[in-house]
This record gives C-alpha cells, structure tokens and sequence, in this order.
C-alpha cells in the first residue's frame, strides 16, 4: 500500500497495525488513517516466482563473485610488479 500523503510504501498488514496502534505514519509521524492508503496494483510478471528467483540470484553472485576474484588477482599481479620495479 502507499500513502496518499506521504508517498511511502508500506506493507499492507503492518500498517494498518501501526495506524490502529499510533494512527500516524511510522517514516515521518504525519497523521494517517487507512482512507489515506491506496492498494498498488502489481502485475504478475513483476512478481517473481521463488522458482525463477533463487537460481537466477546464485548466477548472479556467481557472476558477482568470480569477477571481483578476476580483479583481486589482476591487482596482485599489479602490486607485485609494482613491488618489482620499485627494488
């Protein structure tokens, strides 16, 4: 849900607890109510299946991973010729 006056997102259970609790908005203490909350319509494509998710994130840390390894090697390499030509 987002808020009407303050255009932050809130999950829907949670603040609606908050406002029954204090009435206001946790971020910035403004005044709500759940009149002020608007439902957000998110398409299903945008949602992303559990399936589909956790192997495409393992590549990506993967990826992530063996091209910072990539680069921690070339730095070596750079600090021991570095080292070299400073003898």
């Amino acid at each position: 849900m987002v808020s009407v006056k303050t255009g932050h997102v809130f999950e829907k259970d949670l603040i609606l607890q908050r406002i029954a609790k204090t009435g206001q908005c946790p971020v910035t203490g403004v005044e709500l109510n759940s009149n002020d909350l608007v439902d957000l319509q998110v398409p299903p494509a945008a949602q992303p299946s559990l399936n589909q998710g956790i192997p495409s994130m393992v590549q990506t840390f993967q990826t992530e991973w063996e091209s910072v390894m990539l680069e921690v090697s070339q730095m070596r390499r750079d600090l021991e010729q570095t080292r070299r030509e400073l003898s």
